[in-house]
């Protein structure tokens, strides 16, 4: 999924919004429809429309959620810890990539089978993507 890549490609943002499902999280990649970037209003109206179907990430990537463990400290010092939400872009759950590189900034908590614990950063200007695994041992975040 290289949603940034895709936005340069296409010239015009491209966003991916994750909600709860029953048993888990869904992901649906929207393309922007009037220039003004992704939306929550825009998708609303149909402004801004699917490109494609809704997924769940364990369909695209078995044995990996979208989850968090209890207790987990921030990956860096300049952020919040996560708390209780594995979805860390904004209160629409929505990160956007624009057609000039740019992102939404914003963190996705991700787990595997084996409890291991990852997070792909994203960062707002650069629209750098990052990932990170949690060791346990030392309780510390490391870069991937």
């Amino acid at each position: 999924m290289l949603f940034r890549s895709d936005a340069v490609l296409r010239s015009a943002s491209i966003g991916v919004k994750f909600g709860p499902s029953t048993d888990g999280y869904v992901m649906t990649t929207y393309v922007d429809g009037d220039g003004d970037g992704i939306r929550s209003e825009d998708i609303r109206d149909g402004t801004d429309t699917a490109d494609g179907p809704s997924a769940r990430l364990g369909e695209l990537y078995p044995g990996v959620r979208v989850g968090v463990l209890d207790g987990l400290p921030a990956i860096e010092a300049s952020a919040e810890p996560p708390g209780d939400d594995p979805v860390r872009f904004g209160a629409a759950r929505l990160a956007s990539f624009a057609a000039d590189g740019s992102a939404t900034p914003g963190t996705l908590y991700l787990q595997g089978i084996d409890g291991s614990q990852y997070a792909v950063r994203v960062a707002g200007e650069t629209g750098r993507v990052r990932a990170w695994v949690f060791e346990r041992r030392g309780r510390v975040w490391r870069p991937m």
